[in-house]
């Protein structure tokens, strides 16, 4: 059986939280890098820290504020990867800490 993850709003979780998220039969999921400081790092910022990401990392970016940037530069930063020989992947299947 496939698990869902859970991540919640503000990325924290405590045990209890942990429990909870368990109990529902999901798992919870946080992230590696913060890709852009929630919506508010320059389009250079973002960029830098998609690019300096290490494989396998979880990148948390906010796509949902269309005056910061963010969506422009991550489809910048995919392409640049992708350009130096990197693969995306979804979730589904993998271990993710």
């Amino acid at each position: 059986m496939r698990r869902a993850r859970f991540r919640p709003g503000t990325a924290y979780y405590d045990d209890v939280a942990v429990a909870i998220v368990n109990e529902l039969g999901e798992r919870p999921l946080g992230f590696r890098v913060d890709g852009d400081n929630g919506a508010k790092a320059s389009a250079a910022r973002v960029r830098s820290k998609i690019t300096g990401a290490a494989p396998g990392s979880v990148v948390l970016a906010h796509i949902n504020h269309p005056q910061s940037g963010t969506a422009a530069e991550v489809s910048d930063a995919i392409t640049a990867l992708r350009a130096a020989g990197w693969e995306f992947a979804t979730l589904a299947g993998q271990v993710v800490n």
